[in-house]
């Protein structure tokens, strides 16, 4: 079975990422050039809308620079269609298409088939110039889904994405089930049964655990025994993609358990962890010791677990 791996590039770094793509190309994985959660400001919120228009404003230059000896192929992550930013991002695409890009455009928290049509409107989608990668990361999206799938508007989707910390910052779970526990794996497995129903193909969650790629491995080996068709896996380091590209399927799936933890106790720790290790322009965190990705997600729940704690709501 083949599987392809993506790997997510932080426009708030545009600078450095000529020499961060090709890398990427080298390795013979995907970059996907994000203008979305890796470009806020979480603590100053007030400074995102500047970070978005410099980050846009990046792309064209960047793309045409770093991808001059390659195909002209380019995956960007856009801001979601209610969020203020969708129609800029309209505008970068087509500025793309222009150039002579054609583009696999990530499309956050799509979740309900008028949302994919909206979209699909706002784009003016052409399968011949744009791809259409669907991120289902709302309990809405989750339930939606086989209605999305059913009825595409004619789009041409390549994948179907899931975006497990923006389902748990909506669904309101704490902790995020992690990547072994038998909770994740059962979302996974109804969107893989649906996604390949629908005749395309899945694509999983980015892996947290940036140093742990023997976990990783396995991560990648439980989604192949799940997934009946190819299917693409995330990664958010240059490291991470090194390690997912090309490795033995079928060999030591990943034990899953139920998860037992102090929820208060994380959620300290993640506040603490996020604060004091939020990188220098960057939207996330992360834990030196043991390179634990820390989203804006992690963070926004943590905070509001133990509000509610405080409040005796937990």
């Amino acid at each position: 079975m083949e599987y392809k791996v993506f790997q997510y590039v932080p426009m708030s770094m545009s600078r450095a990422l000529t020499r961060v793509i090709p890398r990427v190309l080298n390795i013979g994985c995907v970059p996907i050039l994000d203008i979305e959660d890796s470009v806020q400001d979480t603590l100053n919120p007030e400074n995102t809308p500047a970070l978005k228009k410099a980050a846009r404003e990046s792309v064209p230059a960047l793309a045409s620079q770093a991808f001059d000896q390659m195909p002209k192929r380019v995956y960007l992550r856009i801001n979601a269609l209610r969020s203020g930013e969708f129609q800029k991002d309209v505008a970068l695409l087509d500025e793309l298409v222009d150039l002579g890009f054609q583009v696999g455009a990530f499309l956050p928290k799509v979740e309900s088939l008028n949302d994919l049509i909206e979209i699909r409107d706002a784009l003016g989608f052409d399968p011949r110039y744009l791809k259409a990668i669907p991120i289902i990361e709302t309990v809405n999206g989750v339930r939606n889904l086989s209605e999305i799938l059913d009825h595409r508007s004619g789009l041409d989707i390549e994948y179907v994405h899931y975006g497990h910390f923006d389902y748990s910052l909506d669904a309101e779970c704490w902790p995020f089930y992690d990547q072994t526990s038998s909770e994740f794996w059962k979302i996974v497995d109804d969107l893989i049964f649906k996604v390949e129903s629908a005749g395309t193909r899945y694509m999983h969650t980015p892996f947290g655990l940036l140093y742990n790629f023997g976990l990783f491995e396995q991560v990648i080996r439980t989604v192949a025994e799940r997934c009946k068709h190819g299917f693409g896996i995330t990664a958010l380091t240059s490291d991470q993609s090194q390690h997912g590209t090309g490795i033995e399927l079928g060999k030591t799936i990943l034990p899953v358990a139920q998860q037992d933890v102090d929820k208060l106790s994380l959620a300290e720790k993640i506040v603490s962890e996020f604060e004091g290790n939020l990188r220098s322009k960057r939207s996330f965190a992360m834990n030196p010791d043991n390179g634990e990705f820390i989203t804006p997600h992690h963070y926004k729940m943590a905070k509001l677990y133990i509000s509610r704690y405080s409040n005796g709501k937990h």
